[in-house]
């Protein structure tokens, strides 16, 4: 017998129910379709680490610099005619190469240095982080200018949006980093060469030709904001060149002549010329040669107010080198 009690459910409950499912089928999707790139990946990686193994093998005995092909699924191997370890004439590389690369990392092997390398353009998905490349991980902050991508030595470099210093030297530590630390002169003409066509200042950007009002500025690490007249870096590095700190680019405590609102520094050409003292405890660079003033001459710093309304970009460094 049937009891009339008992009831179905309702239209109500079975959407439910099919949301529900919709949304545990969907994720089991997506964790399966993670686990499937994992598996292609592992298995393009150990190929050219085992092509590595091989091509040394046979290096060793004096037999031909050749590998054995593999047969991978959604990648493919790249070198020179009969799978030569010497890589591609182009570049020297062996490299496993996905038919889709914002899909699966690419792996790479260099006979003659022994290194083997990965990249990963779709980072965004938090897979392959390890083949994330710098330039990469750094451009997906709004804040950071494309293409500004930079290195040296062991750190790298990035311009940054301020508008103001302490903005851009909160940016650059959201990255790793702090404003640039300018060790000797040629790192300074380097800053220079690098960066002069790509910094923004007063709403141009690499006016190396125009006049000081829109000539390349950006922000830089040296501050005295503990103590008036102590220069360090943001940092922490000791200042061990002193570019234009004695050469009357940096005002101190002395008064700053200018058209600006003087209690809250910020400039406004609107106002009339005052000589109030502000205090002036963050630098800039300046990246060019202004075409109407002598004094502003491209690798000199200078003195300024956090603030100050023409600046928008500063030059963040990062180390790259393990300790």
């Amino acid at each position: 017998m049937i009891n009339s009690k008992e009831k179905g459910f309702s239209l109500i409950e079975l959407i439910v129910v099919f949301i529900i499912t919709a949304i545990l089928c969907q994720l089991g999707f997506i964790g399966f379709n993670r686990y499937v790139r994992k598996a292609k990946a592992f298995a393009a990686r150990e190929a050219i680490r085992n092509i590595k193994s091989e091509c040394i093998t046979n290096s060793d005995l004096g037999l031909k610099k050749d590998f054995t092909l593999f047969d991978l699924n959604s990648y493919s191997i790249s070198t020179r005619e009969n799978n030569n370890c010497l890589g591609e004439i182009e570049n020297g590389l062996v490299i496993a190469l996905p038919n889709n690369l914002d899909y699966l990392p690419t792996y790479s092997y260099n006979f003659e240095s022994g290194d083997i390398n990965c990249f990963y353009n779709g980072f965004l998905d938090g897979l392959f982080t390890e083949c994330v490349s710098l330039k990469a991980k750094f451009e997906k902050y709004d804040f950071v200018v494309k293409d500004s991508y930079k290195e040296r030595g062991c750190s790298a470099y990035v311009i940054v949006k301020g508008p103001s210093w302490e903005d851009a030297e909160n940016n650059s530590k959201k990255i790793g980093g702090h404003l640039i630390t300018i060790n000797d002169k040629d790192e300074n003409k380097w800053v220079v060469d690098s960066y002069q066509n790509l910094v923004t200042y007063n709403n141009a950007t690499g006016n190396i030709n125009g006049s000081a009002d829109t000539l390349p500025r950006a922000w830089i690490g040296l501050n005295d904001q503990k103590k008036e007249g102590e220069y360090v870096w943001s940092s922490g590095q000791e200042v061990t060149y002193r570019g234009t700190i004695d050469s009357g680019h940096f005002s101190g405590m002395k008064k700053t002549y200018g058209r600006f609102d003087a209690k809250t520094g910020l400039r406004d050409d609107s106002l009339p010329l005052v000589n109030k003292f502000i205090d002036q405890d963050v630098s800039s660079i300046t990246l060019a040669n202004p075409s109407n003033n002598s004094f502003w001459v491209e690798g000199s710093w200078e003195d300024n107010w956090n603030n100050y309304t023409h600046y928008s970009d500063g030059i963040a460094e990062i180390p790259t080198c393990k300790e």
